[in-house]
C-alpha cells in the first residue's frame, strides 16, 4: 500500500503542475485579450480553434495517449478560454454560447 500512496502523491504533484501550466496559459490569454481588443479581432476564430484542437490531438497521439484525449481536453480548455475572453471583452452572450456548442461538431 505504501507504493500506491507514493504513486498517488506523484499523480497529485503532476496535477499541480498541470494547474500551474493552465494558470500560465490564462495569464498569456490576458495579454491576447489586450491585443485582440486593440485590433478589433473577435474572440472566436473557428479556423484557429480547429487548429489548436487538432494540434492537441496530434500531440497526444504522438505521446501515446488514448485516442481522442487531446481533442476532448482541448475542446474544454479552448471553450473555457473563449468564455474567459468574452467575459472580459463584454462579448459573453447567449449567441456566443450557442456557437460554442454548435461550432464544435
Amino acid at each position: 500500500m505504501e507504493e500506491l500512496k507514493d504513486l498517488r502523491a506523484r499523480i497529485d504533484s503532476i496535477d499541480t503542475r498541470i494547474m500551474d501550466l493552465l494558470q500560465e496559459r490564462f495569464a498569456t490569454v490576458r495579454e491576447v485579450i489586450v491585443v485582440k481588443d486593440g485590433a478589433g479581432i473577435p474572440v472566436r476564430i473557428p479556423a484557429r480553434i480547429d487548429e489548436v484542437i487538432d494540434r492537441a490531438e496530434r500531440l497526444a497521439q504522438d505521446r501515446g495517449l488514448p485516442p481522442g484525449l487531446g481533442r476532448a481536453l482541448y475542446e474544454h480548455i479552448v471553450e473555457a478560454t473563449c468564455l474567459f475572453e468574452e467575459t472580459r471583452l463584454g462579448e459573453d452572450t447567449p449567441e456566443n454560447r450557442r456557437f460554442a456548442v454548435a461550432g464544435r461538431a
